[in-house]
């Protein structure tokens, strides 16, 4: 979700951050109340795992794990396993930019942890639309080839 073209919107309340994305609608909630992961043998792993987070001063530290094996981490299409574990670092790098320092520890799949840094520009000119692979053909040229301008 993280690494998605399309628009993510962020909802913080007591006790969670919810992050809503345009492209499939996909949510992420990160828990903020205090609780734990679920053990392993409780977990369900999904498409976005289970987050954890806590805040120290401005930075929002989050923690996931209980992702599906099957899915890929960003566009690059690097693999992960049931086993990787992220820890993010949210934070406003400079005024309305979101920097999120993401550590990789996946020790089933790569010899030792490994970071990537993405950044996201606040736009509230936009606001997310419904986005359905099947029906929505807003990002296409008249020529049919994919456009994201």
């Amino acid at each position: 979700m993280m690494g998605a073209t399309y628009g993510l919107e962020i909802l913080q309340t007591p006790g969670q951050v919810t992050m809503t994305s345009e492209y499939q609608a996909e949510s992420r909630r990160i828990w903020l109340d205090g609780r734990k992961h679920p053990s392993d043998d409780e977990a369900l792993p999904t498409y976005a795992g289970h987050s954890i987070g806590h805040w120290e001063g401005d930075v929002l530290v989050v923690d996931t794990v209980q992702t599906r094996g099957d899915i890929v981490i960003d566009a690059t299409r690097l693999p992960q396993s049931l086993g990787m574990h992220l820890t993010e670092r949210f934070s406003e790098s400079r005024p309305g930019i979101l920097e999120d320092d993401i550590t990789v520890d996946d020790p089933m799949v790569y010899e030792k942890p490994w970071s990537m840094t993405k950044r996201y520009r606040y736009r509230p000119d936009l606001n997310l639309e419904e986005y359905v692979c099947e029906d929505n053909n807003r990002n296409v040229s008249p020529t049919g080839a994919p456009s994201f301008k």
